[in-house]
Parts: C-alpha cells; structure tokens; sequence
C-alpha cells in the first residue's frame, strides 16, 4: 500500500502513523515528491509545504511470543541515525525549508514502525495543561508517561535536521555553538522561509532547538497572533527595545536604573564591582 500525505503538523503525521502501525502496517520507504508549484498563490508567503511524501506500507510481521518489546531509547538513536543518512540526500536532490524537515519524518518513521511496539525505559515529565477545568474534564485522556507514540521519532527527526542545518547555515562544528534563540531564528526562516508561521511548529522548533518559545522568543523576536507566529522585523524590535546595544555589548539597563537613583555616579557600581568603596 501506498499513502500519499501532505501536512506540516506533527500531530497529523503522528496521528497517520499510528494508524497506520496499529492497523498492522510498517513503513518500508518513502520519498519527497514536489507537487506544489512555487508561484501557486494559494500557498505564497504562507510557510506551505511543496512536497508530498509517498510512504510505502507493508504488512507487520508478528513479534513472536517470547520476543521482549524493544525500549525507545535504544530505538532512538537508530531513528536518529535513519535521518542523518537521508538529510544530505535530501537536500541535494533541492529539497529545501520545511520540506526538508517533512522529507526527513519518512526515513524516521520507517526505522520507529519497524521496531513497533516500544516502551520507554524511563517516564517522561508530565505535560503542563492550558485548557480550561470544563474542557479537561470532558476531553480527558489517560496519561501514560511510558508510553511512545510516533511523535517521539518526529521530534528525533526535526532535531537531526536542525543540526545538520545549523552546520550548514553557520560552517560551525559542535565546539561553538549560537545561543538558542539565534539558533531558533535562523532556523526558522531557513525552515519556513516566511515571517508568519504556525505557533505549534515554532513550538516544536522551539523544542529541538532546546529554547523556551513564550519566555525566550515571543516578545522579544516574535509575537503571537492568533494561531501563528509573526517574526519581527529590526524596525519592529528596535520599537520595542528589543534589539540591545549597537555594539553588541550586554545592556546594563538594570544597573543603571539603581545607581542614578541613590545619587551616585551612573556607572559607580558597575565600575568599582560588588562590595568595593569608590576611591574619591
């Protein structure tokens, strides 16, 4: 069997994916198909995928009685190393943007189905909840914190893809590193090549990357609106102060503020450094 699916949210390729194992299907192979022209209005300057993924499925042979259900940490890293050996291979084909990172969920879940059912070794944290009390007691689900869903292996995949990316973008090896946010910007318009884009993905970007995306980005790089998140431009964070020094230096805003206040010389703290007298 043969599916073709185009969607940019984890949550519809995990709900395929698990669909499709738990109907006893694996997924053998997969390619990137570019379906969507580039000038197609419809999808301009809207971070659209041009790429429709051809999963091919086949019948799961049954795990024998006595075989034990592998754990996905030692299934991750297989998955891990599934995407690393297509990503370059993808994107010398042309495969670009957030179609690189849609390309790159095919090899994953081929490499995670393969290996289905798993459990984890050890539970993850329970997630924080945002609905309201009415909302969480109508739709409640039960939480399994050992449980592994496809998911896992897509986000194994995106932060496989930000990595190579990264080396690509900065030509910087794992000795130096940008700090997350930088990190996050750059990949976001490599990614989404747009400045609005859906808040979920930004999350889930948000997450491989490793930075906060409420506390870190938005009000600072970006805002929320609505469902989407628009990146600010320099104009834009230069209104909301948000750009910092012209030389690059840290701000001392913060130090400033209590010293000009105490009457003391602006800079008298910052220049004599904790628990030290100014010398007349």
């Amino acid at each position: 069997m043969t599916v073709m699916f185009t969607h940019k949210a984890t949550g519809a390729w995990d709900a395929l994916a698990m669909g499709l194992m738990e109907a006893r299907f694996t997924i053998t192979a997969s390619w990137p198909i570019n379906t969507e022209a580039e000038g197609s209005l419809h999808i301009k300057n809207k971070s659209a995928a041009n790429s429709t993924i051809f999963l091919v499925c086949r019948p799961r042979a049954e795990r024998k009685a006595d075989e034990e259900t592998p754990y996905w940490e030692e299934v991750e890293p297989l998955v891990a190393k599934a995407v690393r050996t297509k990503v370059e291979e993808f994107q010398a084909a042309g495969v670009s943007g957030v179609d690189l990172y849609l390309a790159c969920f095919g090899p994953a879940l081929e490499e995670f189905s393969n290996h289905w059912p798993l459990k984890r070794g050890a539970p993850r944290p329970t997630p924080v909840t945002k609905k309201r009390r009415q909302q969480a007691e109508l739709f409640e689900e039960a939480w399994d914190p050992y449980a592994v869903t496809p998911e896992d292996a897509l986000d194994a995949a995106r932060r496989e893809v930000k990595r190579w990316r990264l080396e690509q973008l900065t030509q910087m090896k794992t000795k130096t590193e940008l700090d997350g946010p930088t990190a996050w910007f750059v990949l976001a318009w490599d990614a989404f090549q747009a400045p609005v884009f859906p808040y979920d993905e930004a999350l889930r970007l948000a997450r491989a990357v490793g930075v906060d995306l409420d506390k870190d980005i938005v009000g600072r790089l970006a805002e929320k609106k609505s469902s989407d998140l628009v990146l600010w431009d320099s104009a834009k964070r230069a209104a909301k102060g948000a750009l910092g020094p012209a030389d690059g230096s840290a701000r001392h805003d913060r130090c400033l503020a209590p010293c000009g206040q105490s009457g003391a010389h602006p800079n008298a703290q910052c220049r004599q450094g904790p628990g030290r007298e100014e010398r007349p």
